[in-house]
């Protein structure tokens, strides 16, 4: 997370450890798309207001909201599947 934030001012409550338990089952480029959605409603934000962007928790959650995981539940017992034939 820290590295698609790169950056970009969050808000200090914001608890990446805790993100990144809510995002388990999204891929690196769901993860990055997401943050980039959140940096977008947080500089939408700053420029109707005038001030500098600061990316907020409902701005992630909002993002996550948006943004699918491209991982099925399907998919990850396919793997599952797999994995047992393959390596026992």
């Amino acid at each position: 997370l820290k590295r698609h934030f790169g950056d970009a001012a969050r808000e200090p409550e914001m608890d990446l450890g805790q993100w990144a338990e809510a995002l388990e089952g999204f891929t690196g480029s769901d993860v990055a798309g997401i943050v980039h959605a959140a940096k977008r409603l947080a500089l939408g934000r700053a420029v109707a207001s005038d001030c500098e962007p600061l990316v907020t928790n409902a701005d992630l959650e909002s993002a996550r909201k948006r943004v699918p995981s491209s991982i099925t539940v399907s998919m990850l017992q396919e793997f599952e599947r797999f994995k047992a034939q393959r390596f026992g």
